[in-house]
């Protein structure tokens, strides 16, 4: 599901842009910064992962990032015992865009 296309303007410098995606059961966050030089932009650091879950116990916790892209994985584990999410949410540059998306997918038990 994509959250957001924004374009990030060269003249202001580097910039820092929180990528998030929030529910009543699921609150995924980080914060990125990203610069445009010649006429592309570049994520030159991630950091500040936040992950919140109502009813379920995250696992799998994986966050990484390169000068095109900063991505969080991870499985939320239902309390209950009935499975388990997979989540994802996503920070890529394009050209002067930068394009965030955010993926919850059922996983088999």
């Amino acid at each position: 599901m994509s959250i957001n296309d924004f374009n990030v303007p060269g003249r202001f410098g580097e910039r820092r842009y929180r990528i998030y995606w929030s529910t009543a059961v699921v609150n995924m966050e980080y914060f990125i910064k990203a610069k445009t030089t010649n006429g592309k932009v570049r994520i030159t650091d991630a950091s500040g992962l936040n992950v919140t879950l109502i009813g379920m116990t995250e696992e799998n916790r994986k966050f990484t990032w390169n000068s095109k892209r900063a991505e969080y994985t991870g499985t939320g584990r239902v309390y209950v015992g009935v499975g388990s999410i997979g989540l994802r949410l996503t920070a890529e540059t394009s050209g002067t865009r930068i394009k965030t998306s955010a993926r919850p997918f059922s996983k088999k038990k």
